[in-house]
């Protein structure tokens, strides 16, 4: 996959969660099977969380992620990916929240082929 269409993707992904946690958070959390009424500040700042990894994918998205500059950028979209993908799916008892936990597992496959499976852009890959 192309990191350029990963970082897209991941934007709107994360951004669109993130705004929808962060304006209706009891909504989207019971529609993902998440928490309840008393859930409500958590979600919203998981929702921030979610918006401010978009913003930086999506300004971001033209970058090389080979080498050792974007490394950073691609580390944390990994580990945000593993982590909500795990947490969702440990939560999680609507297909909704299923349908959540695999986008960010998928998405942090595909981030963790960037970190680790790629090689670095000089030298076409490993």
């Amino acid at each position: 996959m192309n990191p350029s269409t990963l970082m897209g993707a991941a934007a709107v992904v994360f951004g669109g969660l993130g705004l929808a946690l962060v304006f209706a958070p009891v909504e989207v959390g019971g529609a993902l099977g998440l928490g309840g009424p008393a859930a409500e500040l958590a979600l919203q700042l998981a929702g921030a969380g979610m918006v401010g990894f978009g913003l930086l994918d999506w300004a971001g998205r033209g970058a090389i992620y080979g080498g050792i500059y974007g490394r950073p950028i691609a580390l944390g979209n990994f580990l945000f990916g593993v982590l909500v993908a795990t947490s969702v799916a440990r939560e999680a008892t609507a297909p909704a929240g299923w349908a959540v936990a695999a986008a960010f597992g998928l998405l942090a496959v595909g981030f963790g082929w960037i970190l680790f499976g790629r090689g670095s852009p000089t030298t076409g890959g490993s």
